[in-house]
């Protein structure tokens, strides 16, 4: 054997006992922390991709299968009519256990732009209003619904009482596309989910005359987002919120504002006084800065801009909550705080007694690779202020 294969051959033994170590140390985690691991895992994977962990280890196998069934993902009507066949009824993995239900727009559609209407293509089509109307009449234990681009375009008037099955649902996300959902149309679906707590909308369109008719729903959210929707008015955001804001149960705010004056976000100033976690993106320099002084409870504050916010201003805006702790700027590229303008900034606050309560300020990572990084260390170090650095990509509340 020669010298190049023998190297060869001791990397491939190396890598098969680096994996093996990784897998030990996954399946002797506690179940639980295992089973929220592959949780995440599923969500990011197509149900064929996850059906081979299986295969990885005997230990994996039945924690896999319980959560193929659990949380459901389909991106193909015919993925749907399959699993209706097989557990539509009574037994183990009923459609009745399932817990997390996910539909997506299906990768043959979402590659040409367009469903194929073509008989033998049939069953790569995304899924379509009737599927969901049927899963959700046996699915009657769903706790997360999450409508991620199906184009429900001709969802009618008799079909949106579908969510008056889910008396357990307490996730509910829609990322429209197309002609998807409406504003209109999730007004109508909210008035059967009083116990609602979490709401995440994309891509929704509204016109003015939305909602009008409708009372307000009663759900008590815990969590709002919403993105790419700038057609969404701030009465009409008002009015989701509505019974979020009598209760003060409202938490975490994650939205992004597109071209918008600061001064249209007038209502926004009472309408999420509890919250605690915000979360914005914005390319207006402006609400960067300031949006945060309107949140008297609020301790973490994360945004993403592709400008380049007054370090000064967006910190003394965040230090008008007592409790504030936690700064995340998750920008790319050259948006964002610069850590030197930073660094000066902690120093001249904390001089005058503000941000007593700061612990952790957090950049995206390529800040790491700033001259004047080291000097933003060295000063959050000396006022006690812990200094992190994080992918973009991760969770800004983390």
């Amino acid at each position: 054997m020669s010298r190049c294969a023998r190297c060869g051959r001791r990397q491939e033994v190396e890598r098969a006992v680096r994996l093996s170590h990784s897998i030990a140390m996954l399946t002797n985690l506690p179940r639980d922390v295992l089973e929220r691991i592959l949780s995440f895992v599923q969500l990011d994977s197509t149900p064929a991709q996850f059906a081979r962990l299986a295969l990885v280890s005997p230990t994996l196998r039945p924690l896999v299968d319980q959560l193929l069934f659990r949380n459901l993902v389909f991106g193909t009507s015919g993925g749907v009519r399959a699993f209706l066949a097989t557990r539509g009824g009574d037994g183990p993995h009923a459609a009745g256990d399932t817990r997390v239900l996910v539909l997506r727009k299906s990768d043959v559609e979402a590659q040409s732009g367009r469903g194929s209407r073509r008989r033998g293509a049939q069953a790569n089509e995304s899924c379509s209003e009737e599927d969901l109307l049927r899963l959700c009449s046996v699915c009657v234990g769903l706790e997360e619904l999450h409508l991620e681009g199906p184009a429900f375009s001709t969802l009618k008037r008799r079909q949106l009482g579908f969510a008056s099955n889910l008396s357990s649902l307490r996730v509910l996300s829609i990322a429209g596309s197309g002609a998807g959902f409406n504003l209109h149309t999730i007004g109508q679906i909210l008035q059967d989910l009083p116990q609602l707590e979490d709401l995440g909308l994309k891509r929704i369109q509204a016109f003015p005359a939305a909602l009008k008719a409708l009372p307000r729903p009663l759900c008590r959210l815990r969590r709002f987002a919403l993105h790419s929707s700038p057609t969404v008015s701030p009465h009409q955001l008002e009015w989701l919120l509505a019974a979020s804001i009598q209760a003060d149960s409202l938490h975490h705010l994650d939205f992004d504002i597109a071209d918008i004056p600061p001064s249209r976000l007038g209502s926004l100033r009472w309408a999420a006084t509890p919250v605690q976690f915000l979360h914005l993106t914005s390319s207006n320099t402006r609400a960067v800065e300031k949006l945060a002084q309107h949140f008297p409870s609020l301790s973490t504050f994360a945004f993403t801009t592709s400008d380049h916010p007054d370090s000064l201003i967006l910190l003394s805006s965040c230090g008008t909550s007592a409790k504030f702790q936690q700064l995340v700027d998750r920008s790319e590229g050259e948006g964002g705080l610069h850590p030197l303008e930073l660094a000066s900034a902690l120093l001249y606050l904390r001089r005058r007694g503000q941000l007593a309560s700061l612990r952790r300020i957090v950049l995206p990572s390529h800040r790491r690779l700033d001259p004047a990084y080291p000097v933003l260390a060295e000063v959050c170090t000396s006022l006690g202020i812990g200094c992190d650095t994080m992918s973009v990509a991760a969770s800004p509340f983390d």
